[in-house]
């Protein structure tokens, strides 16, 4: 089986690194043959589980019965030549070697489907390490051309996009389905400069009428608004901007989630999370290097791809509300050194604490249900010495352990069924692994490197069978050992469960006056708790305008004390009337209660996409005039009361909406 050339740097990281990314000299670049010669697609043995995306309509190009016709595409008009025009300023660094970019056609007749052609574009890497290489050419823009115009735009971002041969790495997704001349431009990172290859298509193709498709409703734009320390949020609530000056942040209560990109690349050293925040989106605290501490809360569900990837985070304990984290989250983290994972996290992505060289410890809670292990989980973590896996965990991605030369020691559980490829690549501290009975796959190349290592296997299970064909694996076979007899059941008190292991959420009150007491809503896994018997609650500030805390206490099997907080807003008025003018309006409404002003909002489409904004600072003020506006035009208008406490601005709900045509 050839074997799959892995890439150091994880999805998410090689999307970030144009700075650091070498150029390459458009002169190198040739075509794999010549125009005379067809030239063959080569798929390696993994193309399968490299997450190459081939159009459904194009499948593999084997034995699925179809071949050109002998008026379809023609490639044999296949050349490569330089656009000089983009190929200004290109240079040859020697730390990539010599980096030439291919483009290699099917052979003629080969089953690729009537009138469509596959292009793979191939990166071959003489003189180089592949590993290395690759992860420097990474992002590169595909672009194709038909007749001189852009009609496809594409990125390889990541190495999930490419098939790793021992020729290069490469990659397929542009298919020519109509004849005519096409260009295919792609570019490499680090210069302004572009490969084009040209290729003449001519005969005829056969088309289809595509079934019509209901039109997407548009995704409303956002309308930011922002408070005085610099946090701009949304009108759905997540945190989209960021300009203050401060280092250690309070994300503020008005945000349930934080948009992407936002302190990627700033200077901050901490965040505190509240427990209305559910989401944290792709790359919102990439290459962070100053932020060492996260303090998260309760209600974060679902951690989005190259959220904390290159942050200076040096403890991780996730909260047991979180489900999901997504693909290299926590990559490249390299102050990193100890990770808590609860048994909420049911999915996890690839290259998730991945090159954290000072990670030691990590524990998977008793009671996780997650049940793989993706590609690049732990790799090249020198000093990881002690991982407690799920004991769910069914199977171990290709290279999850590869490189962790200080592990020593690792109790693979009994769910455990498919080890895959290099799973243990160069696990030199590694002296003896036992493979559970439950295995019945592992890949040829799963111990590679791993010099001290024996493997110790039960016997007649798979492992034994697999040990025995690998006769360079040293291996010690066992008997299984046998039940434990059963017998009456010994009865033991029922576990204490702390109250920090549970979720708690109160709904956002309205401001009466009197003292506010709401439900609050325990959860333990599926398990609702009931006050009074599973809990006490005591509450504070519960009653102006402002954030309130309720304190549960444990009661029975809970112990322990948890705090979740409550927003009491202003109540909201109503807009009485709209008086139109010359270029304006006027608007009034009732006065508010508990307030110290109110915003008012229009706009031209009854959805408020577009609103424009009017702050009025004045508590007693019952109407507004709004001019410079458009003559002839209908105006939708609505307004709410807003309180400021402290630092923190409180909104009511919106009040009814009225329209006004301006004169």
């Amino acid at each position: 089986m050839m074997r799959k050339m892995k890439c150091l740097a994880a999805l998410l990281a090689l999307c970030l690194l144009s700075g650091l990314i070498p150029a390459a000299t458009m002169e190198d670049l040739t075509i794999d043959g010549n125009a005379d010669t067809p030239m063959e697609i080569v798929l390696g043995d993994d193309t399968a589980e490299d997450g190459l995306d081939i159009p459904p309509e194009i499948g593999v190009s084997e034995n699925d019965g179809l071949t050109l016709e002998p008026d379809g595409i023609d490639l044999s008009g296949l050349e490569l030549a330089l656009e000089e025009e983009y190929n200004d300023a290109a240079t040859l660094n020697g730390d990539v070697g010599e980096t030439l970019v291919h483009i290699v056609k099917p052979e003629d007749g080969s089953t690729v489907g009537t009138g469509d052609v596959e292009i793979w574009l191939t990166w071959t890497f003489p003189g180089g390490d592949a590993k290395e290489i690759a992860a420097k050419l990474l992002p590169t823009t595909v672009e194709v051309l038909k007749d001189g115009n852009v009609i496809g735009t594409q990125r390889i971002q990541a190495p999930v996009n490419l098939v790793f041969t021992a020729e290069g790495a490469r990659y397929l997704n542009v298919t020519l389905s109509d004849p005519g001349d096409y260009t295919i431009r792609a570019s490499v990172p680090g210069s302004s400069g572009f490969s084009k290859v040209t290729v003449t298509a001519v005969g005829s193709v056969t088309t289809t009428t595509p079934s019509p498709t209901a039109t997407p409703k548009p995704t409303p734009e956002p309308i930011i608004t922002t408070d005085s320390e610099g946090f701009g949020v949304d009108q759905t609530g997540v945190l989209r901007t960021y300009t203050g000056s401060a280092k250690d942040i309070v994300i503020p209560r008005n945000a349930t989630a934080i948009g992407e990109n936002v302190f990627k690349g700033s200077d901050i050293t901490s965040v505190t999370l509240h427990d209305g925040i559910t989401r944290i989106l792709d790359f919102a605290f990439c290459e962070t290097d100053a932020l060492s501490t996260v303090n998260f809360a309760d209600g974060l569900k679902t951690i989005g791809e190259g959220a904390f990837f290159q942050s200076a985070l040096k403890k991780l304990t996730l909260p047991g509300t979180v489900t999901t984290v997504g693909t290299g989250a926590f990559h490249q983290c390299g102050s990193l050194t100890s990770v808590n994972v609860p048994a909420s996290v049911t999915s996890m992505g690839g290259y998730m604490f991945s090159l954290s060289e000072k990670l030691t410890t990590v524990i998977f809670e008793a009671g996780s249900k997650l049940k793989t292990f993706n590609t690049d989980m732990f790799y090249g973590d020198k000093a990881l010495e002690k991982v407690i896996l799920p004991d769910s965990l069914e199977t171990l991605g290709e290279f999850a352990f590869a490189g962790c030369t200080s592990l020593k020691s690792l109790t693979l559980p009994s769910s455990l069924t498919a080890i895959l490829d290099y799973a243990f690549e160069n696990c030199t501290g590694l002296t003896e692994l036992t493979i559970p009975a439950s295995v019945n796959s592992m890949a040829f190349h799963t111990f590679d490197g791993c010099s001290n290592l024996t493997l110790i296997v039960v016997e007649g299970s798979y492992g034994e069978q697999y040990v025995k064909e690998m006769a360079n694996i040293p291996y010690r076979v066992i008997s299984e050992p046998a039940p434990t007899p059963t017998s009456a059941p010994t009865a033991t008190p029922e576990p204490k469960v702390k109250l920090s292991k549970c979720t708690a959420s109160v709904k956002s009150q309205v401001y009466t006056g009197k003292l506010l007491k709401p439900a609050v809503n325990v959860k333990y896994g599926k398990k609702t708790l009931k006050k009074g018997t599973d809990y006490t609650v005591t509450y504070k500030n519960n009653k102006a305008v402002g954030t309130a805390t309720a304190t549960l206490t444990g009661k029975g099997k809970y112990t322990g004390t948890k705090k979740v907080t409550f927003k009491i807003l202003p109540p909201k008025v109503a807009l009485s009337k709209l008086k139109a003018g010359t270029k304006s309006f006027t608007a009034t409404w009732k006065k508010g209660k508990a307030n110290t002003g109110y915003q008012l909002q229009y706009a031209l489409k009854k959805s408020f996409s577009g609103a424009k904004s009017v702050e009025i600072k004045k508590s007693k003020a019952v109407s507004t005039t709004v001019k410079g506006l458009k003559t002839g035009k209908t105006y939708y208008v609505r307004v709410r009361v807003c309180r400021t406490v402290g630092k923190n601005t409180y909104y009511s709900a919106w009040s009814n909406v009225r329209s006004v045509k301006v004169k």
